[in-house]
């Protein structure tokens, strides 16, 4: 049977796993994965590398991944409450006083299970202390 991607995934089945409206719980949220092939005993394992982390300052770059030739699988949901990340591959996310790559509203998520990122990952927002988790395998 082929894994659903990720667009497929019905919305009103993850809000039901929803906290204040944005945040998932790591059991609902492993089993929102698990659903979709992902996790332990498929190729589809997390690394180390996955959990939570924050942006501490606004309009400043965190390298959130590094590089990883076999990443299959990147997923990165903004677990802020308002706060807005801007995500970029292979180079900084905040640059030249500005905010490049892909923008992420709060409780929104990326997901790549096919043409996956496998270059540094990095993260940025124009609020302080905005955060994400993060889950690559």
């Amino acid at each position: 049977m082929p894994r659903k991607s990720w667009h497929q995934v019905d919305h009103e089945r993850m809000a039901q796993y929803s906290q204040d409206g944005y945040l998932i719980s790591n059991a609902a949220l492993s089993a929102q994965l698990s659903g979709l092939g992902i996790g332990s005993g498929s190729k589809f394992t997390p690394t180390a590398s996955s959990g939570s982390g924050t942006v501490s300052g606004a309009n400043t770059d965190k390298t959130a991944l590094s590089p990883k030739a076999d990443r299959v699988f990147l997923l990165i949901q903004n677990t802020s409450q308002s706060a807005w990340l801007t995500i970029n591959y292979g180079a900084p996310a905040y640059t030249g006083g500005a905010l490049v790559g892909f923008s992420v509203g709060p409780g929104d998520s990326l997901f790549f299970d096919s043409s996956v990122p496998v270059s540094d990952v990095h993260i940025a927002s124009a609020s302080s202390n905005a955060t994400y988790y993060i889950l690559e395998g």
